[in-house]
């Protein structure tokens, strides 16, 4: 075991959520008018009642990754980095040193951040695809903790 930490749960759910959040105002703003309007009308409100829940469980995302993030551990070994999510919807992600294509420094201003060294192509059939980044977010003293990686990896293409 070369490092392991815990993310800052508060700054976790901010990178994790402020895209779905600020989505999710308008999103549920429309949502509600809809269905209001709807109702008016007669049978058509049921109709909105699912736009309803999914534009509030936009809104409610920052919750659902702050609780994630305080049942989050990180781990670096001399052989992989470990991103372990325990609780409701377990989650292990292990990627092996030697398959670590890149290491993304995001330092914040306390000295804080995030390193990211693993992209998952994300599809959607109708919007296309995107990359989405991973790996250790909301990190306390995250220079150190990218300067372990750096030398783990390196170390591992060595020898």
């Amino acid at each position: 075991m070369l490092w392991w930490g815990k993310p800052d749960p508060q700054k976790y759910a901010f990178r994790k959520a402020w895209y779905s959040f600020l989505l999710g105002i308008p999103f549920f703003s429309f949502a509600v008018f809809w269905t209001y309007m709807a109702s008016r009308g007669g049978v058509f409100a049921a109709f909105g009642i699912p736009f309803l829940l999914i534009g509030l469980g936009m809104l409610l995302s920052p919750t659902w990754h702050y609780v994630r993030g305080m049942r989050v551990t990180y781990a670096l070994t001399d052989r992989r980095a470990v991103i372990d999510i325990a609780g409701f919807m377990p989650r292990r992600i292990s990627v092996p040193l030697n398959q670590i294509p890149f290491i993304d420094l995001r330092l914040g201003a306390d000295g804080s951040g995030d390193v990211y060294f693993k992209e998952t192509l994300s599809t959607m059939s109708t919007r296309g695809s995107w990359v989405q980044r991973d790996g250790f977010i909301a990190v306390p003293d995250v220079r150190r903790v990218e300067e372990l990686l750096r030398k783990a990896v390196d170390s591992d293409r060595r020898g």
